[in-house]
């Protein structure tokens, strides 16, 4: 037998006589309880791991628990962005509310003007009329200025017609 078959040999008894003496009996009555009752204690143990795998329902809970954090977390992160988006929203009524105003007061001076021109060119009773829309317009009342100028012009129009 060679040098390195005797090695593979005792490597091979080593481990085997280890096992042995770790299956050996304890030669003590306590020695033997402390025995029974680690493994009772490894026994247990094993079952709960084993019971903890096959428990559906807690999987199911566990999982329920982790989809809530999760929800959770992207509400927040949605709740954030919105309420950035409405910070923007908001400057940007005000700044459609500024041009709607600049607007709104371009178009009372035109109508302001078409007013004073169709005044110069009316007669008496159309010119009365005028200078009530002209007030209703000082007065801020654009709709029913802008209706009483429509209704000014198109009687003005209908004087014309008829004269020619």
């Amino acid at each position: 037998m060679s040098a390195q078959d005797r090695v593979s040999e005792a490597a091979v008894e080593e481990p085997q006589a280890q096992a042995t003496h770790a299956e050996e009996p304890p030669r003590d009555a306590e020695a033997l309880v402390r025995d029974i009752e680690r493994t009772r204690e490894e026994l247990g143990e094993t079952v709960q791991a084993l019971a903890a795998r096959v428990d559906v329902k807690a999987l199911a809970h566990d999982k329920a628990a982790e989809v809530k954090e999760q929800v959770t977390a992207k509400a927040a992160v949605v709740k954030d962005h919105m309420a950035g988006r409405a910070g923007q929203v908001t400057d940007k009524a005000g700044q459609v509310k500024e041009q709607v105003a600049d607007k709104a007061g371009h178009a009372k001076g035109q109508v302001a003007a078409a007013v004073v021109k169709a005044r110069a060119a009316a007669p008496e009773p159309v010119r009365r009329t005028a200078d009530r829309a002209v007030s209703l317009i000082q007065r801020r009342d654009v709709q029913l200025a802008v209706t009483a100028t429509t209704v000014l012009l198109a009687g003005w129009l209908v004087l014309r017609m008829r004269r020619r």
